[in-house]
Formats: structure tokens, C-alpha cells, sequence
């Protein structure tokens, strides 16, 4: 079961290469802000599915590879006793691709919450095999965010991924994501972008703009009127 699984990984991995980033599951995003977003995806991934593609930037291969494991799956090479075992269990993978990398601090994908800051401050590990989410720090019914760090150019793009885990690591949901769209720039987790609301005094500017429009407006009607009329008479 495990060859099975590890070949149907690298299968559809390739399958999302060929495609130009766009994987079965997973695909770009949007630009909101100053910021690339997911929108609410609320993607389910069970240990059947096929890897979740995270793909912001739209290149060749995506970023980031998603996939989720068993409840009773631990490393067995893991030395001690069978309750130190069970303590390396793992709830999800990411496999990083291009340098990319995935907040890791220590033994685990790290857990962000939300209004965290995503910056070169984090611990970053860049592997090319995946990378595990180990049950000690994302314990079954928990939820929250996994900085993410795509690198182009040599320049960093921050960016998080928000993942809650459900029956042990049997089912993960991918809610939504979201990267800076400039280079080197941090963001807090859960940032989606907001509209900036004016400042009072802007507010104000503008009311007065509006009044003195409208009444230069009218007063040009009025004048108009009066023209008609003389020339009427």
C-alpha cells in the first residue's frame, strides 16, 4: 500500500508538471491587495486523494504538493519505546519543489495562528522529499496556518496555507491560501486583503469636493436658464 501510494504521488505530480501547473486538486490564484489568494477552497483530502497542487505564481511546477496519512502511520525507525513511536506520527506532508521552502521548526511543519507574521524571522527548511506534520504539533480537531516561501529570482515571496485536521490525520481540509505579491514582504496569517477605508479628513475632502461640484454644477444650470430666457424675449 505504501509503494502504491508513493508511485500514485509522483504520477500525479508529473500529471501536474505536464499541465502547466494545474493539478487535479489545487490551482492559482488571484490578485487582491497586494496579495495572491485561494479564495474559501475548503478542500477535503483523505489518504485516497490525489497530492493538493499550490501553484500562486502560475509557473511550470507548482510550489507546493499537499497530501494527507493514515491515523496509524509512524516512523518505525524511530528509536524508544512504541509511546515515542506514536509521537512521530504525522497528519499531513508538504513537498517542497524550486527552492521553495515550509516553515519547520525543529522535528515538524510548523502551526501558525492566525495573525501570525510570515517573514525570514520563521524557520525555514527547503527538503526534497516531504516534509511531515507531525501529530505532536498538529494534534487531532486542531486547525491553523502553515507559512509557506516560494523563491524566485533568488527573492522571497511569504505566504501561508490554512489546514484544519480531522479523525487523527485520516482527513485534512485545505481551507484557503494566500502569498505577497512583492518580494521580501512579510504578511500575518488569514490575511485575505481589505479595501482601505478613507480617513476622516479625506472623507471630508471629498464631501466638500462633491458640494462644490454640485454647486458649481447648478449654478452653470441656472445661468443656462437665464440665457434662454432674454433670448426668448
Amino acid at each position: 500500500m505504501h509503494d502504491s501510494r508513493e508511485n500514485r504521488f509522483r504520477t500525479t505530480r508529473l500529471s501536474a508538471v505536464a499541465l502547466g501547473g494545474a493539478a487535479t486538486l489545487g490551482a492559482t490564484g488571484s490578485a487582491t491587495a497586494g496579495l495572491i489568494t485561494s479564495g474559501q477552497i475548503d478542500q477535503v483530502l483523505s489518504f485516497y486523494s490525489d497530492p493538493f497542487a499550490i501553484n500562486p505564481f502560475g509557473r511550470d511546477e507548482p510550489d507546493f504538493f499537499i497530501t494527507t496519512r493514515k491515523s496509524d502511520t509512524y516512523d518505525d525507525s524511530k528509536q524508544g519505546t512504541l509511546a515515542a513511536k506514536m509521537a512521530s506520527k504525522y497528519a499531513f506532508e508538504v513537498e517542497t519543489t524550486g527552492g521553495n521552502s515550509i516553515h519547520y521548526p525543529g522535528s515538524s511543519v510548523g502551526q501558525l495562528p492566525e495573525g501570525a507574521l510570515v517573514d525570514d524571522a520563521l524557520d525555514w527548511l527547503n527538503s526534497d522529499s516531504q516534509l511531515r506534520a507531525r501529530t505532536s504539533h498538529w494534534p487531532d480537531g486542531s486547525s491553523g496556518y502553515v507559512g509557506l516561501l516560494s523563491l524566485i529570482d533568488d527573492q522571497s515571496y511569504y505566504g501561508w496555507m490554512e489546514v484544519s485536521i480531522q479523525d487523527e490525520g485520516d482527513f485534512i481540509t485545505v481551507h484557503q491560501w494566500a502569498f505577497n505579491d512583492s518580494p521580501d514582504a512579510s504578511l500575518q496569517t488569514g490575511d485575505i486583503g481589505t479595501t482601505a477605508i478613507p480617513e476622516p479628513s479625506s472623507l471630508l475632502l471629498f464631501a466638500g469636493g462633491a458640494a462644490a461640484w454640485w454647486l458649481g454644477s447648478l449654478a452653470v444650470r441656472l445661468s443656462s436658464r437665464r440665457v434662454q430666457a432674454t433670448t426668448a424675449r
